[in-house]
């Protein structure tokens, strides 16, 4: 069952660092079944996604057509 949960947290800004602090602070938070996907736009604060797929979080990227 898909829950289609939409959860936002405030980053101080758009950089490649915010990004990963803002999901860390969702790992802490949430239980680990919750974190299965993230899906972005190709914004630079989403330059981090290597990283979140190294801890078993599948990003989607959305491509602008």
């Amino acid at each position: 069952m898909k829950s289609r949960l939409y959860i936002a947290l405030p980053m101080p800004n758009r950089s490649k660092i915010s990004m990963p602090t803002a999901i860390e602070e969702l790992r802490e938070n949430l239980p680990k079944e919750v974190l299965k996907t993230f899906t972005s736009n190709r914004a630079k604060e989403f330059a981090y996604y290597t990283e979140g797929e190294a801890v078993d979080i599948d990003f989607y990227i959305y491509q602008y057509l």
